[in-house]
This record gives structure tokens, C-alpha cells and sequence, in this order.
């Protein structure tokens, strides 16, 4: 690569994200992941599994090792982690974890976001799985579902996992100012977290009401044929 231009490498995942940032420096360049994960409903060319030895193999340095140098997942969601479930990322040494702050496990405000988008996952996954296997919403409700479901093996991976004992950041950080910050991992890289928010106004308004077309399967009181309520999770239009 040019001393003096970073490259950019999209996986093929199908519905999910998968980027790996290759950032020149003095002594050696410098590699960010961002994200590794596929939807189960929308899968790419290559299971998502493969896809992981694929970066584990392109991470590979000269000693035989895998560095990569910063591991960033934007959220908890399958089609941005699935492929961190993998047990091939215990041998890839990483400096650096970038989580957002909704994954910080000692944070109060976190823990209530996490367990509420769980609780109404689940609920959604029950009305998918209880209605019959011809009801034209049943796929629908249940991917919408399953992408938001907890994927614990790959959570792990993410708060304990890799090799090198990397620090884990939750970003934004709560001060503004150092919403705005360098890392030595990365030299000559100025990074600027914008988000998730920490406003509780615009979390407020990101929280949708419990009448939100796709929720109401999850509130239903009736499930199946028989409940006199069309499930659909999105207006006709």
C-alpha cells in the first residue's frame, strides 16, 4: 500500500457490515475492524464464519500472528457481530475494543437499555414462532426479531475476548471534549466518536412508543389465526 493512503476492504456478508481500515504508519500499518456480522435471514456468498477466517488470514503478519490493532462494533445487533461468535478470533492479538456505552456493563442507564430491547425482542420471537408457518408475516416478525436477540457468544468475544489482553473503551465518552481523541495504536489518527447519544431527550425520542406498528405483535394479548388481529409490522403503504 502507499505510505500515504489508507485502504478500505468491504466483506461480502450479505444484510450486515463488515469493514476492514488499513491505516499507514512509520513502523508498520496499522488495521481497524469495524464490524463482522450477517443477518440470519439475508446471508452472503460465504457463511459469516467464513467470512471471519477470511480477516483472521488477512491480518496476518509476517511472524505468522493476526494483529489487528482496533476491534470497533457499532452495536449489538446479529448482522453487525454474528461473526465474532467465531472461535478463531481467540488466537488474533488486538490492542484496542470499541464498544458503544450502551455495552458498558457497570453503567445503570445501559444495563435498563439493554434488558428492555432484549425483553421485547423475545416477545416478538414468541408471536413469530407461535403463528402458523403459512401466515405471511410469521418470516418477517421473526428476522425482526432475531437481529435483535442478545448473540452472547459473540458479546463475549467482544467484552472478553482476543489475544493481548485489549483495553476496552464504551464511546462516547461522557465529557464532550473527549469525545474527541488519540489512541497510540493508531499514530497519527485523530478519532471523533459522534454516537450512540447520551442526551436523554434524544434517547426519549429514539424509544419508540409501545403502539409502534411493529410493536404491537409483541403487546398482543391473542397470537395465532385466530386473534382477530392483523400482525402486520408495517402499514400497507
Amino acid at each position: 500500500m502507499s505510505p500515504r493512503q489508507a485502504t478500505v476492504r468491504m466483506y461480502n456478508v450479505g444484510f450486515g457490515d463488515c469493514f476492514l481500515l488499513t491505516i499507514p504508519a512509520p513502523d508498520r500499518p496499522r488495521k481497524v475492524l469495524v464490524d463482522c456480522g450477517s443477518h440470519s435471514h439475508g446471508s452472503g456468498p460465504v457463511p459469516i464464519f467464513g467470512v471471519a477466517a477470511r480477516i483472521v488470514e488477512d491480518a496476518r503478519e509476517e511472524d505468522g500472528t493476526p494483529r489487528i490493532d482496533v476491534v470497533i462494533a457499532t452495536q449489538r445487533h446479529q448482522d453487525h457481530v454474528s461473526g465474532f461468535a467465531s472461535p478463531l478470533w481467540s488466537q488474533v492479538e488486538v490492542k484496542e475494543v470499541w464498544l458503544p456505552w450502551t455495552e458498558d456493563l457497570q453503567d445503570p442507564e445501559a444495563r435498563r437499555i439493554r434488558e428492555k430491547q432484549s425483553r421485547v425482542a423475545k416477545r416478538l420471537q414468541s408471536v413469530a414462532l407461535a403463528l402458523g408457518a403459512r401466515d405471511r408475516w410469521r418470516d418477517s416478525i421473526l428476522a425482526l426479531a432475531e437481529n435483535s436477540l442478545t448473540n452472547a457468544a459473540a458479546m463475549a468475544t467482544l467484552h472478553r475476548g482476543f489475544a493481548g489482553g485489549p483495553r476496552r473503551r464504551f464511546l462516547p465518552q461522557i465529557e464532550r471534549q473527549k469525545r474527541t481523541f488519540t489512541v497510540s495504536a493508531l499514530p497519527g489518527v485523530r478519532v471523533h466518536a459522534l454516537g450512540p447519544s447520551r442526551d436523554p431527550e434524544v434517547i426519549r425520542d429514539m424509544d419508540p412508543p409501545g403502539d409502534e406498528r411493529y410493536l404491537r405483535p409483541a403487546g398482543a394479548a391473542k397470537i395465532g389465526n385466530d386473534s382477530g388481529e392483523d400482525l402486520s409490522p408495517f402499514a400497507s403503504r
